[in-house]
């Protein structure tokens, strides 16, 4: 989803949040939900497809009088700064894990090169080794 489409999200919800705090007249219609966000310019099928998300993700809720009231997770959601708030905590959460991931890369890369160092140098020691036996003990053929 893009940018806008989220805040449009987050604007209904908010509208529909407020009125459920008594701030506005309960929201009755989509129509209402479009004057009070003029700014957006609504096309009727657009607020239709936002109601129906914040129904099926479970924000809000139309009850008998075909009012909209947010739910409890609606206002949760809604404090924690909603679609557009998740989508940056989201986009946050993957660039740390990018870092984490070329991070442990590195470490990875630095450990076989140290790996690589340790056993040569076990080679060496174990070839010294030898060397030195076959000096204080050469070997002889009869």
């Amino acid at each position: 989803m893009d940018v806008t489409t989220l805040n449009k999200l987050d604007k209904v919800l908010e509208i529909i949040h407020k009125a459920s705090n008594n701030e506005f007249p309960e929201i009755h219609s989509t129509d209402i939900i479009s004057q009070s966000l003029p700014e957006f310019n609504f096309h009727w099928n657009e607020l239709r497809l936002i109601k129906n998300k914040l129904i099926k993700d479970g924000y809000i809720e139309e009850n008998s009088q075909n009012e909209f009231i947010i739910t409890l997770e609606g206002k949760v959601f809604s404090i924690q700064g909603g679609y557009l708030g998740n989508y940056i905590r989201q986009n946050d959460e993957n660039i740390r894990l990018g870092k984490l991931e070329t991070s442990q890369l590195k470490q990875g890369e630095s450990l076989n090169h140290l790996t690589g160092w340790v056993a040569g140098g076990t080679v060496a020691l174990a070839l010294l080794e030898l060397i030195k036996l076959l000096i204080e003990h050469p070997f002889r053929c009869n």
